[in-house]
């Protein structure tokens, strides 16, 4: 690919980021966009690299540095690993970290390229290999007692975007000067390791541990100790409708609703799976009110209910709205 239209810098950005990359589909699309001279647009995703904050990172899938793709990923998996063993040692061996994934176009390949990169350095990883809510990877980390979780998503951010969240080991999202560190680290370690891009042999390792099944029954346990004693749940006559606005919510809402012995909830229809596209909701953000809620008010009216309960599609915050 002819690269020598770019200014000198850009231009050995640019041929790093090919030169560690291995994904195919980033491929193709640097391929059109060198093909077609777009220097403006190659400068926006490749002239410097993501900032790693407290909320993690968070950008638009494409070719780049500065753009969320596997190699990016890696490179921050790479960072944060060799950040969390200089902070807790031989201890991250045995505690190892968990990690999670929404329902984004390429939410699982990232997190499956997170595990190999912590695997090769044989931590152990308790990877969800479903879409999970965010805070099932918080809930996870005190409950395994792990060093640290990652959880793939973008929150609700348009469709375009995925994201990158790291928890600590006390469950919450990292704080500084963590977040510093970690950017510094991937800085220092930006050449993929070797084997990191096979994600095909993490499935063989015995270091790699599914969590759903347990987990699901100790977060549905915790949360019924919640609940008051004695409380006669059927008899209530509030109808709850519930909308995940096409992200990871409701199997879990369904569950947790099954487990207390409520009233199961009137979920809206056409948002209740993961749909990457987010077809009827382009901004999935219940905070949004009125707009975002749309088709859960028309189902909340027809079904006689008055509360409508909606959470982003990684289910880590929950808007509750009240119909008149």
């Amino acid at each position: 690919m002819d690269t020598t239209f770019l200014p000198e810098s850009l231009q050995l950005l640019v041929k790093n980021w090919m030169l560690w990359n291995q994904s195919q589909q980033y491929s193709v699309e640097l391929e059109e966009l060198l093909k077609n001279r777009n220097v403006d647009k190659i400068k926006t995703m490749f002239d410097g690299r993501l900032s790693f904050g407290t909320a993690g990172l968070r950008a638009a899938m494409a070719p780049g540095f500065k753009r969320m793709n596997d190699l990016v990923v890696i490179q921050s998996a790479q960072g944060i690993f060799h950040y969390m063993h200089s902070v807790f040692g031989s201890s991250l061996n045995t505690s190892g970290v968990i990690v999670g994934f929404d329902g984004r176009f390429n939410s699982k390949r990232f997190a499956e390229l997170t595990s190999s990169v912590f695997l090769k350095h044989s931590i152990k990883v308790y990877l969800i290999n479903e879409v999970c809510p965010t805070p099932f990877v918080a809930y996870g980390i005190k409950q395994y007692k792990c060093c640290g979780g990652i959880m793939v998503t973008a929150s609700h951010n348009p469709k375009e975007d995925n994201g990158y969240k790291v928890l600590w080991n006390n469950g919450a999202q990292i704080i500084f000067p963590d977040d510093k560190n970690i950017q510094k680290s991937i800085i220092e370690h930006l050449m993929p390791e070797d084997g990191v891009w096979n994600t095909e042999e993490i499935y063989s390792n015995t270091l790699l541990i599914n969590p759903l099944i347990d987990l699901q029954k100790r977060y549905n346990s915790f949360i019924d100790g919640l609940l008051f004693p004695n409380l006669e749940k059927k008899k209530t006559n509030i109808i709850f409708t519930y909308t995940p606005m096409h992200g990871v919510g409701y199997p879990y809402i369904r569950n947790v609703f099954e487990s207390a012995k409520f009233n199961p909830v009137i979920v809206v229809e056409q948002q209740k799976d993961p749909n990457p596209e987010f077809p009827t909701v382009p901004f999935p953000n219940p905070e949004e009110g009125k707009s975002a809620l749309k088709l859960a008010i028309e189902t909340a009216e027809n079904n006689g209910s008055r509360i409508i309960l909606a959470n982003d599609p990684d289910a880590d915050r929950l808007a509750v709205a009240e119909h008149p």
